[in-house]
């Protein structure tokens, strides 16, 4: 079950539920939840133009100059030929208007497009008009943009050494005041294979890296500036569940959640 939430001008939260990442002629449909009054809908989406099988991508967002609130679906087809869902054919996307209760289908891809990316399962994220997205082109990890009313999506390339030298990555897209922002945690050193007895031989309390990239242009490897970097010592697993509006850090370390204050650091 997949989760985003959206706030619209009238300050109206909404909820959108997405029963499975993976969809099938009897899932074309979505939860549509609002918690302010309480009450949810069943909202059903545009039939395939494609009968085979194929892997849907959600977001939320809102547009603020209509007073309405838009869900974004993003539609990848699996290439049989390919054997994968990174095959040649390009995926389309539909948009639906909560105030109008109507679907709209739209392009919004090109051939510029390498039809061997993949928008990941995460929460998307919506800074200055544009809707974003982790994605992923074969190895590489990119941001894809949805500008709301160009309707057309654009692709972001990370910083190039964001990655540098941590290990167990674990990412997220964030909105840091106003600007599109990215959040990476990591360890400072992969763990070491003990050759004797073959398991892997883990530092008691090895050290963890958290820094934040901030976009400063339009979007390409030198666009990003490093806004901060902090590390603490840890055991386990950490990973990141998000920020909250008033920028507090909430990691998850092996089921227990921590905040950190951004502001502070």
């Amino acid at each position: 079950m997949q989760f985003h939430l959206s706030r619209n001008p009238t300050d109206s939260t909404y909820v959108i539920a997405v029963p499975s990442h993976l969809s099938d002629k009897r899932k074309y449909y979505f939860i549509l939840c609002n918690p302010s009054i309480g009450k949810t809908k069943v909202i059903k989406c545009l039939p395939p133009e494609d009968e085979g099988m194929m892997i849907t991508t959600f977001g939320l967002c809102p547009d603020h100059p209509n007073h309405d609130v838009l869900v974004i679906r993003i539609v990848f087809f699996y290439g049989y030929s390919a054997k994968s869902f990174f095959g040649k054919k390009l995926p389309y996307t539909e948009v639906y208007s909560i105030k109008k209760k109507s679907w709209t289908r739209v392009g919004g891809f090109d051939n510029s497009f390498n039809p061997s990316f993949m928008v990941l399962a995460d929460r998307a994220v919506f800074v200055q008009g544009a809707l974003h997205w982790k994605t992923a082109c074969l190895d590489q990890e990119m941001i894809m943009s949805f500008k709301i009313f160009e309707k057309k999506f654009k692709i972001l390339k990370l910083a190039i050494d964001c990655f540098s030298n941590m290990y167990m990555i674990n990412w997220k897209l964030a909105n840091w005041k106003g600007t599109l922002a990215f959040i990476v945690i990591g360890e400072a050193q992969p763990p070491r294979r003990n050759t004797i007895i073959g398991v892997e031989n883990v530092p008691l309390l090895p050290l963890k890296i958290c820094e934040m990239w901030m976009l400063n242009g339009d979007g390409e490897v030198e666009s990003w500036s490093k806004i901060f970097r902090f590390t603490f010592l840890k055991r386990g697993l950490v990973r990141l569940v998000g920020m909250t509006n008033n920028q507090q850090l909430l990691l998850n370390f092996d089921g227990e959640l921590i905040g950190y204050d951004l502001n502070k650091k």
